[in-house]
């Protein structure tokens, strides 16, 4: 999986090339067949790796592609916060057994 990962690393997630579909594209497609935004579901698939990966920060920031330490800084407490609550449950689910 590792060879895979970084063969493909730096690529554009559509065309798994350096070519990009076109800049907008994905918006305006959202918009108009669902009537929404691209940040929305941005948003939604950043929630989903938190809580099923929280340990899988790297692809959040490689997918988002923020830079500014600001930005990560959010983002790793969000993924801490998870990965907490993730540790008492499995703590607490032993305990009670």
């Amino acid at each position: 999986m590792g060879a895979r990962l970084a063969e493909v690393e730096g690529l554009n997630l559509l065309t798994l090339s350096d070519k990009v579909v076109n800049e907008g594209y994905i918006n305006r497609r959202l918009a108009k067949d669902f009537g929404v935004h691209g940040h929305l579901v941005r948003t939604l698939i950043a929630d989903l790796i938190r809580r099923a990966r929280p340990d899988a920060i790297w692809a959040l920031q490689q997918m988002l592609g923020h830079t500014d330490r600001t930005t990560q800084r959010v983002y790793r407490s969000d993924f801490d916060e998870s990965r907490a609550v993730m540790a008492f449950e499995d703590l607490y689910g032993r305990l009670s057994d």
